[in-house]
């Protein structure tokens, strides 16, 4: 019988899909190792810009799980520290507390009484430039009765109640200062013109709403020639 006469036979389709897809499983398994990351966890530093109050939290849990034994700092100064940094934090959640009740809402998270600094001084530079640009010339600015409001929001009541000088949130609607106790929180109000300086002239009056809306109203006009 010669060659030409015998059929040829391929080879077995069963070994190259093996290797087909033994290479897809490795190339899947590298894809994988490649694509998985190791979880950091947030340093101290990190913790502290997440929530201020992190380092008054565990001095806390520590002296409430071993109340007889707990370490406390060595020097004075970090003796202070602590005892400061526990005592925002009350303070804090008091002011939470007192927004809930008032509210019927949950309470804000606590936050640093220089953080609530910070921002009430930010709401009253807006104030005091939102005025400004009111103060206008009309005819009723030479005798010192033109009107102005200026509407605002603040999220935070408790930013609200240190913007006022008050010893936590706002406890009221409505609040009535003298010219001069408004020139105190927000700083004075002035406004040159080309012949005249514009000042404010009368009580100042703020109302609060719980959605965090709030007016300022009060009157501006004329200064008097040759006086404050």
């Amino acid at each position: 019988m010669s060659d030409r006469g015998l059929s040829y036979s391929p080879p077995p389709v069963g070994t190259k899909s093996k290797k087909r897809k033994a290479a897809t499983t490795s190339t899947t398994t590298t894809t994988k190792s490649k694509r998985t990351k190791t979880v950091q966890q947030p340093t101290k530093v990190a913790q502290h810009l997440l929530d201020p109050f992190a380092n008054a939290k565990e001095s806390i849990r520590k002296a409430l799980a071993s109340p007889h034994s707990f370490e406390l700092p060595d020097d004075e100064a970090s003796m202070r520290g602590l005892v400061l940094s526990i005592s925002e934090y009350a303070k804090s959640l008091e002011a939470s507390v007192a927004i809930a009740v008032t509210s019927g809402q949950p309470g804000p998270a606590p936050k640093p009484s220089e953080q609530i600094k910070t921002e009430a001084e930010k709401i009253a530079a807006t104030i005091k430039s939102g005025i400004i640009k009111q103060m206008t010339w009309r005819s009723t600015t030479f005798e010192g009765r033109t009107p102005y409001v200026y509407d605002g929001f603040c999220s935070d009541p408790r930013v609200f109640g240190a913007l006022l000088n008050l010893q936590g949130p706002p406890m009221c609607r409505t609040y009535k200062f003298t010219k001069d106790e408004f020139s105190g929180m927000i700083g004075e109000i002035t406004h040159a013109l080309r012949y005249d300086t514009l000042i404010l002239t009368s009580d100042v009056k703020f109302e609060w709403y719980e959605s965090g809306e709030f007016k300022v109203k009060g009157k501006y006009g004329a200064r008097p020639r040759g006086g404050r």
